[in-house]
């Protein structure tokens, strides 16, 4: 169960492939999108804020629902016995 948890958050934050494979800004990944946004010269901190706040979002919910089971987990592996 740990290792499909793990997998989700890695194919999550996955920028690098995305960046080079995808050129429709309407496939873009969130990572991508944030990355859009900015120019040469400038960059709108508040909206690349903003939206790595928003991209962030599902890893937190993820967390707050599996989170209890994914401390036990560890847990029961951090005793001898």
């Amino acid at each position: 169960m740990r290792i499909e948890r793990l997998g989700f958050v890695t194919s999550w934050n996955d920028f690098l492939w995305p960046f080079i494979v995808l050129k429709s800004p309407e496939m873009y990944t969130a990572q991508i999108a944030i990355k859009a946004l900015q120019n040469s010269f400038t960059v709108d901190l508040g909206l690349a804020m903003s939206g790595s706040f928003l991209a962030t979002l599902p890893l937190l919910a993820l967390f707050v629902f599996v989170g209890r089971r994914m401390v036990a987990g560890i847990m029961d592996g951090a005793f001898k016995g």
